[in-house]
């Protein structure tokens, strides 16, 4: 039964009283925005956080939107961080948040959120037990975060709400914003994430079970077995995916849109691209769920930014039921058959770079046979086939005390086959020069190149860029260098005799990219083809009816070279043909006579590096 406005404030206020002892006293006056006014219904909401069940969580549903679920800033970042209170003080219209790490203030005359430390203000790092500001760090166990520089140290972020027509409401003691907004705010570069999907929430916060697909396949087959969601959820969808596109996807200049949606929004550069974009436009507004997500399918024709960015959602749809959504999706293609043309497009560019990488792991197999290290006269080759695969419990559990992964027990795990790789080919006095394979290397975890960073090179920082704010940070990482569990002086006795050189093709991606750059800058040889590029860590976000997709992040803009962007790829010291001669990528007697000719191994000794 509906209640009053004035008995559910009361409400709030007998549940926030209960939950809430430490709050702030509130500045107080009169709140005069109209919203807030409005008559609304409370829900407890059971909430699955990483596969648990966890302590319920109100939602609020004002009578103008009955079906578009607000939420209290403090009972958001309690649900996203449980051992914090967010500090909320209130005068007037206006509403102080004060974090553990930062503040923010926020109008809902104005519609407006401001914060001169937004990414510390939504710091999520606390949940990994350690004192850390809001960084990459993927919590591997051999690499710990020691510090960063931010440059310049504070940037004020104000968001406009009324350009997308989304209203923020509050009461006498705490500020409501729609749950899909709260958490296009909070969520980070370590994947956490939550979503609502009109049932329950599920919230990831594990850093390495995303996206919402992995933490509860069944809220997500609910959110695409609807037929069709309410026309004002439908509404609000589309209001906050314009939002996250205008200001929190990353930059990567890769888009040939890209200019259009900074100056002017992601709404009027679908209205400019005639007939077609206004199609889009159109499926992204609509209630029915197949016509939503042809118009996500086809917004990835736009958005493209080489595969960090992924709004075609079916992606993250359950096997189990993908062929029942796509035959929904079949009828939308025939009645909107422009849309279906920009949808072929965009898996197109998504899925170029796999056929490359299947056509490179068939040529190294057929030229070298199956394994991960080959050695020809003074070369060794170590075939290193992403950043990603890696027993992530065994090495965290191995830095408790457990013990440490073997290659016998996880063949798979790229930095035992990185480390037994190169304790070979240190040991062989035959060999001098070591190359790390990367020619079908789509990336992964950043902990784990600047742990091979450092055992080559001793080197273990990052750059990167704030596209929000236009930051610049450095952070540097202390790295278990022997891996014997330990941080400790005998790290620095690593030493690394070997010439290095890096193998890349066009599916070098992501953190492949990323580590190609970085070793050209330490002076280590690349061979193969320029790479395919990929600047961004990504962020997972939800729809607003709680279906999966992901954006490169505003939060690290990955840099090199004293800033310069990886987005467009890495040119090669060495070019090899792909096309015509993709067999020469492993020809490692001629990749050596490469690696003798730059290092001039035969009237001189291998170049100094850094700290070997």
């Amino acid at each position: 039964m509906k209640r009053t406005l004035f008995c559910t404030v009361l409400a709030a206020l007998a549940l926030a009283a209960c939950v809430d002892s430490n709050r702030d006293n509130n500045g107080g006056g009169e709140i005069h925005d109209e919203g807030s006014k409005i008559a609304f219904t409370e829900r407890a909401v059971p909430v699955n956080r990483d596969g648990k069940p966890a302590d319920d969580v109100t939602l609020r549903f004002y009578d103008d939107q009955p079906n578009v679920a607000y939420i209290s800033a403090r009972n958001f970042h309690h649900m996203m961080l449980p051992h914090q209170q967010l500090a909320v003080k209130r005068n007037g219209d206006s509403y102080e948040l004060r974090s553990r790490d930062g503040q923010a203030t926020v109008d809902i005359s104005n519609e407006t959120f401001m914060s001169d430390d937004f990414s510390a203000f939504t710091n999520m790092q606390s949940l990994t037990g350690q004192d850390l500001p809001n960084v990459g760090y993927d919590e591997t166990g051999f690499v710990r975060f020691k510090s960063v520089e931010t440059t310049p140290k504070s940037v004020r972020v104000t968001f406009d709400f009324r350009k997308y027509g989304i209203d923020l409401r509050g009461d006498e003691q705490d500020v409501y914003l729609p749950f899909t907004l709260m958490n296009d705010l909070y969520t980070d570069l370590n994947l956490r994430t939550a979503g609502f999907n009109g049932e329950r929430i599920v919230i990831c916060v594990n850093t390495v079970r995303s996206p919402l697909l992995a933490v509860d396949s069944t809220f997500i087959i609910a959110n695409y077995q609807r037929e069709a969601i309410p026309a004002d959820l439908a509404k609000y969808r589309y209001q906050d995916l314009c939002f996250t596109i205008d200001n929190l996807l990353g930059h990567t200049g890769r888009s040939p849109y890209e200019a259009q949606w900074i100056a002017n929004g992601i709404d009027q550069t679908l209205e400019a691209q005639g007939e077609e974009g206004r199609t889009v436009r159109q499926l992204l507004q609509s209630a029915n769920t197949a016509e939503f997500v042809l118009g996500m399918q086809a917004l990835q024709y736009f958005v493209h930014d080489g595969g960090h960015t992924w709004v075609n959602i079916t992606r993250y749809c359950p096997k189990s039921i993908l062929p029942s959504v796509n035959q929904r999706i079949e009828k939308a293609r025939s009645a909107y058959p422009l849309a279906a043309r920009l949808a072929d497009e965009g898996v197109k560019l998504t899925t170029q770079k796999f056929k490359i990488e299947d056509e490179m792991n068939a040529v190294r197999e057929k030229v070298l046979g199956k394994g991960r290290y080959f050695k020809k006269g003074n070369t060794a080759l170590c075939v290193i086939l992403s950043f990603m695969e890696l027993d992530w419990d065994g090495w965290l559990n191995y830095y408790s005390g457990g013990p440490k992964p073997t290659l016998e027990k996880t063949p798979d795990d790229e930095l035992l086959v990185f480390i037994d790789a190169w304790q070979r080919a240190q040991a062989d006095p035959e060999v001098e020069h070591f190359i790390v394979d990367c020619s079908s290397n789509m990336g992964g975890s950043e902990d784990l190149l600047t742990a091979f960073r450092s055992v080559l090179y001793n080197v273990s920082n990052t750059t990167s860029e704030n596209t929000l704010t236009g930051q610049r940070s450095e952070s540097f990482y202390d790295v278990d260098r022997n891996f014997d569990g330990k941080f400790d002086e005998k790290d620095k006795e690593v030493k690394n005799r070997l010439n290095v050189g890096v193998l890349c093709s066009a599916c070098t991606w992501s953190c492949g990219n990323l580590f190609t750059a970085r070793m050209k800058d330490l002076g280590a040889l690349i061979i193969g083809e320029k790479t395919g590029g990929g600047s961004c860590a990504i962020q997972h976000m939800s729809t607003a009816d709680g279906l999966d997709y992901r954006i490169s992040s505003f939060r690290c803009h990955l840099t090199y070279n004293g800033g310069q962007n990886v987005d467009p790829g890495i040119e090669p010291h060495k070019q090899l043909d792909r096309v015509n001669h993709p067999e020469s990528f492993y020809d490692i007697e001629a990749l050596g006579k490469m690696m003798d000719e730059y290092y001039h191994t035969s009237s001189q000794s291998r170049p100094s590096t850094p700290g070997n």
